[in-house]
Order: C-alpha cells, then structure tokens, then sequence
C-alpha cells in the first residue's frame, strides 16, 4: 500500500490557481509534478502545463555577474571623477571606496533581480476557463499542509485521495 496521496483544490478564476501553482513551487515542487486541469464552460477539459520560459537559476547568477561587471565599470568611472575632483571635493579616497562598493553592490543586485525575472513558471490558462484543478501527489504526512497552502490561494474545495 502507497503512502502517496493525489491532493488537489478546485479554483473559479485563474489569478487563485496561480498564485496555488506559485506556492506549490515555492514549496519545491518542480513544475513537471503540478497537475492542472481547465474546464470550460461546456464541461471539456485539458491539461495545463507550467511553462518554464527560463529553465535553470544560474540564470540570475549570470545576471548578477554582469551586474557586478556593470556596477564595477560605473563605480570606477565615479572613482576616476573623484579622484579628478570633477564630482566631490572632500576627502577623494573614502569617496572613491565608497564608489566602488556602492557599483559592485547596486550592480550585483539590479543583476540578480533581472536575473530572477527572468526564470518565470507559470501556467497559461484559456480565457473560457471555468474552473480549474491545480494538484500534486504528496505523502500522507504533508496531505494537511498542501491542503492549507491550496486553501490560502483560494481553493473554492480541497480532496485528498490516495494515489
């Protein structure tokens, strides 16, 4: 006997079931193991996948590497105008320091941010969706968790039934 349950809530607009699949993923979820099913109106149903427009999280690594290139280059072009005493006049050095740290860090993390932005996974639901079923199979001891997470995104209902 498997301990596995399929557990699954049933939404009424797109925006509740999307924000079940985020929290589904921010749980660890990977993409490929989310169910969701779309009815319309009329009673037919398809499968919806999470798309993965960006599949891998190196990919805000990378953007935070050229971040801090990026941040690197502004902040020695401010260092050279403090040094030049084109931009401030007191105390060149703590300026320039400060330059420096202040491009490598708004750099790094304006790059990780886009980075970030970048990775999207998201469900693309039909404009005639009526109600939508987002689930996942789950052990025996998460089955109340995940069935609180699908409640807390709007779950009109939740089951539990063993896999």
């Amino acid at each position: 006997m498997s301990d596995k349950n399929r557990v699954s809530g049933r939404f009424e607009d797109p925006v509740s079931a999307q924000t079940a699949v985020q929290h589904l993923l921010s749980a660890h979820f990977e993409p490929e193991s989310i169910l969701i099913v779309e009815t319309d109106g009329e009673g037919a149903a398809r499968e919806v996948s999470v798309e993965r427009r960006i599949f891998d999280w190196r990919v805000a690594a990378v953007g935070g590497l050229v971040g801090v290139v990026g941040g690197a280059v502004i902040g020695a072009l401010i260092a050279i105008g403090v040094i030049d005493g084109t931009l401030f006049s007191d105390t060149p050095a703590v300026l320039m320091l400060q330059a420096l740290i202040g491009g490598f860090g708004t750099g790094a993390l304006a790059g990780y941010v886009m980075g970030l932005a970048m990775w999207d996974a998201r469900p693309r639901f039909s404009e005639r969706a009526s109600t939508i079923l987002v689930g996942v199979e789950v052990g025996a001891r998460r089955v109340e968790a995940i069935e609180g997470l699908l409640t807390a995104a709007g779950a009109q209902e939740t089951t539990a039934t063993p896999a």
